[in-house]
């Protein structure tokens, strides 16, 4: 679970609890009408499984659906990026920031780690780059 997952998770949960909603509540006013069946013929709310993995950290949703959960939850889209449950001080300087840059995303890393872990991170960007 990476802390830009866990951030997002963490609100999204909060609303939850703030509305009385589970994650099938949410799913469902995510993608109204959508429903899934499983192999046992049990309907599910669409979604329901990913509002999990975003709860956990371990994913995270699109440009796109990340705008249709700031809609749904009624928050303002900059309350959903990364380092939003930061203290007003570390804002200014967050260790890990991702924001929306046109069709594609900045990422911008400013923590201190370990030499390996900053090789590792020049080598995707890298080759990202070719």
């Amino acid at each position: 679970m990476d802390s830009v997952n866990s951030d997002l998770g963490t609100i999204i949960h909060r609303e939850l609890l703030r509305r009385g909603w589970n994650q099938s509540d949410f799913a469902r006013a995510l993608w109204p009408g959508k429903v899934v069946t499983d192999a046992r013929g049990y309907s599910a709310p669409y979604g329901r499984d990913r509002v999990s993995s975003w709860i956990n950290g371990k994913s995270s949703p699109n440009p796109m659906t990340l705008a249709r959960i700031a809609e749904v939850l009624e928050l303002d889209i900059d309350e959903l990026e990364p380092g939003a449950l930061l203290a007003p001080g570390e804002r200014a300087n967050p260790p890990l920031e991702i924001r929306p840059a046109g069709d594609a995303w900045l990422v911008r890393v400013n923590k201190t780690m370990p030499l390996k872990a900053a090789l590792q991170i020049a080598a995707i960007i890298e080759a990202f780059d070719k």
